[in-house]
């Protein structure tokens, strides 16, 4: 039994061309550099938060959990995608707070909330749907991939607006933006984002179209969440609170 969870496991990290082991090393470089230059701030904790549920729900961890736990196929994709609806959840909670302080714009905060209601209310419907068994697996997958792109959706825009104050309304104060956090974290976000939301939108048409682009897609996905965690990393060693 133990030689074939190490064979699953191998087998796991080679079809994704070991994207996922760097995911999970990522996380956790990123929970360790967090945990080093701890900060008693509510956004330092949500995206600690962020990126321990990062690790939780790396391939690695979630194939472990689910052979200790001997759950079928249906099972299975049923507890990826409710950690990975959540994990949507969190990851939105954590950003928005920072956006929400970082963005001098009118109003900000209540478009901040009701962005974020929109998401809980649908994330809220998806956990609905599987407790009460009225959606198939198929229905699972297509609906936790579109609950991640309308969290994008709301999130790039919100980038750019950063980008765009940071360029024309800040231009004359001194940043240095080798020492923001919230630079480091929004620019990691927005490169997420970017790579991430093409393959989202169409990671379902290509799985039945052409799986090993679909393999492949989602490896470069696994690079740039990654790429977001270590500029989280280097946001913590910053030494500041997130917000600066």
């Amino acid at each position: 039994m133990e030689k074939g969870f190490w064979e699953k496991i191998q087998q796991n990290f080679n079809t994704i061309h070991y994207t996922s082991l760097l995911w999970m090393l990522c996380s956790l470089f990123a929970i360790l550099i967090g945990l080093k230059y701890y900060q008693r701030e509510k956004t330092y904790h949500l995206f600690l938060l962020f990126c321990l549920t990062s690790l939780i729900i790396t391939n690695p961890i979630s194939f472990a959990i689910e052979t200790v736990f001997q759950m079928n196929k249906f099972g299975a994709r049923v507890y990826e995608e409710v950690l990975n609806t959540l994990f949507a959840l969190i990851e939105a909670t954590a950003f928005f707070s920072l956006l929400k302080k970082k963005l001098q714009i009118k109003n900000i905060n209540l478009l901040v909330k009701v962005l974020w209601l929109i998401l809980f209310f649908l994330c809220t419907f998806f956990f609905l749907s599987i407790a009460t068994q009225n959606i198939t697996k198929k229905q699972i997958l297509i609906f936790s991939f579109y609950i991640t792109c309308v969290e994008f959706f709301m999130l790039l825009p919100l980038c750019l607006l950063y980008f765009y104050q940071l360029l024309f309304k800040e231009n004359k104060i001194n940043i240095s933006l080798k020492n923001s956090p919230s630079f480091w974290i929004i620019s990691g976000l927005f490169f997420y984002c970017s790579v991430s939301l093409p393959f989202l939108l169409l990671g379902n048409k290509l799985l039945s179209m052409n799986q090993n682009l679909y393999l492949l897609l989602w490896s470069i996905h696994y690079i740039s969440i990654s790429i977001l965690l270590l500029c989280i990393a280097k946001a913590f060693s910053c030494k500041a609170p997130l917000t600066t």
